[in-house]
């Protein structure tokens, strides 16, 4: 019976077949059993190799990991021409498959089937943050005493921010960032740190972290001066700023942490429309 709404000049495809499981002839033909390609793809070892797992071996070994398998193969092969099946490109959008078609003989651009579009370089696409860290900082000598005083008690640092001013004696300053579930007890803490260290050391317990992700988002300074607007808007004055190439982190009062998620999330994410996935 003829199918319905089939093209009647299509006398073959290849759709049905390319990631089924029976055994495929041209891969048993090709690498017979015994040969390292045939027992690698291979993969659930009953001694024959499906469409499915020479597709899968086809990726991995023969296309770097990209073989085109939402084409079929039969336009590709008899007509050089790439047709899509249209419930495998759905199938890659939902999960967030990107999939580049170029052409069959390798002239031109490409077209890029994709759920959403990339996001620019810089734009913030997602926030994290920590309700509660610590900050121990020394100055002066004491920095190598003070990560043995922290290794010591077995305690990891997030972050480490060391620097030596060198027109001044005592130019030397290190700040070590941990999570409280690390350092529970601040006020036992304060009072050991002050024996080991004296004055040279000194210890904030009260703050949370605020994180802005986002690939290349300190490209310039634009981003970090908009949000520390946004939190002054606020009333929220960060203790501390450390960023990276993709992270814009805030140290700011504990009790504040949720108002300023919520403050930069608003500016950030749902004033910019950032899809919910792109972080």
């Amino acid at each position: 019976a003829a199918a319905v709404g089939r093209n009647p000049d299509v006398s073959g495809c290849s759709y049905g077949y390319e990631f089924s499981g029976i055994p495929c002839s041209w891969f048993e033909t090709s690498y017979p059993s015994g040969t390292p390609e045939n027992t690698a793809a291979d993969t659930n070892h009953d001694g024959r190799v499906t469409w499915k797992e020479a597709k899968v071996w086809q990726s991995n070994n023969g296309y770097g990991g990209q073989v085109p398998i939402v084409r079929c193969f039969w336009h590709h092969y008899t007509h050089g021409a790439k047709v899509l099946n249209a419930a495998a490109v759905e199938f890659a959008k939902e999960r967030d498959i990107a999939i580049f078609v170029k052409r069959t003989d390798g002239q031109g651009g490409q077209t890029v089937v994709r759920r959403y579009a990339p996001v620019a370089p810089g734009q913030v696409v997602g926030l994290a943050h920590e309700r509660s860290v610590r900050v121990i900082a020394a100055q002066g000598e004491s920095r190598d005493e003070l990560l043995a005083f922290l290794d010591e008690r077995g305690i990891p640092g997030k972050q480490l921010s060391v620097h030596r001013f060198r027109e001044r004696p005592d130019g030397l300053y290190a700040a070590v960032v941990v999570s409280r579930e690390f350092l529970e007890d601040a006020d036992a803490f304060r009072a050991a740190l002050r024996e080991r260290l004296g004055e040279r050391a000194l210890l904030d317990a009260d703050l949370g972290a605020v994180s802005l992700i986002g690939a290349g988002i300190n490209q310039s300074f634009r981003t970090l001066r908009r949000a520390l607007g946004v939190l002054a808007e606020a009333g929220v004055e960060p203790s501390g700023l450390h960023t990276s190439s993709f992270r814009i982190t805030a140290l700011v009062p504990g009790p504040r942490v949720d108002e300023a998620v919520q403050r930069l999330h608003r500016a950030f994410i749902e004033a910019e429309g950032v899809p919910e996935n792109a972080c």
